[in-house]
């Protein structure tokens, strides 16, 4: 990439993939991965032309590049359905788009707007120096120094900054499940939450295991219900047979 850096605008805040340190990570490195001038490439045994913006990306590729260690320290991948369902939402949001190349067959991605976050027009900024924080782009230096007297104000005296909560994937969710013995849906878990905006009630969710913890309580308590309701009602039907007046005049 050109001067090995792309732009983020402070927006991005206020945009739905901040709430999901996960999905953000990856739409980063996918503008990363994306060419900054116009390439060519050898796919397989076809010389492919790459436009500026655009990356070769198999599902199998992204799901190689995207893994990680859950909580256990276990390394594991996302799901194949769960990359799709990304990058399904990217195209959805007009920030991306999919088509496979005519010769290959190999998915081609299109950043929409790429110019957005990587311009030529970099004037002032000296492309040969290894500075970032030279006198004709000072930005980047500036942002750093932003940065550190943010982290240093929010660690205070203590020293330590607050963990920042980080929504699980079906993965995760569904490992820590198995853990317990639980019975919640994962996929249930984390759809609900994610259409919420990970938010219970109107506080941001500190913790999802304690939040998995609370659903299996009520399922437990449902269960426990159904199964006072289920034995009522085999009683009740007993105790109908038993009437005497069921018997009266049978003898």
């Amino acid at each position: 990439m050109m001067g090995g850096w792309i732009k983020i605008y402070q927006t991005i805040r206020e945009h739905w993939i901040w709430n999901d340190p996960r999905k953000l990570k990856w739409w980063i490195d996918l503008l990363m991965l994306a060419e900054w001038r116009d390439s060519k490439r050898l796919v397989g045994s076809d010389l492919v032309t790459i436009k500026r913006g655009q990356l070769i990306a198999s599902v199998h590729y992204l799901r190689e590049r995207w893994a990680y260690k859950d909580d256990n320290g276990v390394q594991r991948k996302p799901s194949e359905h769960t990359i799709l369902k990304f990058l399904s939402l990217l195209e959805a949001d007009q920030m991306i788009s999919r088509a496979k190349h005519p010769a290959t067959r190999a998915t081609m991605i299109t950043i929409v707007n790429y110019d957005d976050y990587q311009q030529n027009s970099t004037a002032g900024c000296n492309e040969g120096s290894n500075d970032p924080c030279n006198d004709g782009c000072n930005d980047p230096c500036t942002e750093d120094k932003n940065n550190k007297n943010i982290k240093d104000n929010r660690e205070g005296k203590s020293g330590k900054s607050e963990k920042r909560f980080s929504p699980p994937s079906i993965e995760e969710v569904d490992s820590y499940i198995r853990e317990k013995g639980y019975t919640v849906d994962a996929e249930r878990f984390v759809n609900f939450y994610e259409s919420k905006g990970w938010y219970v009630g109107k506080n941001k969710m500190k913790n999802w295991r304690a939040a998995v913890a609370t659903w299996q309580k009520e399922d437990n308590k449902r269960n426990g219900i159904n199964q006072q309701r289920s034995c009522d009602k085999r009683r009740g039907t007993e105790a109908t047979a038993t009437r005497p007046e069921d018997y009266e005049g049978k003898f």
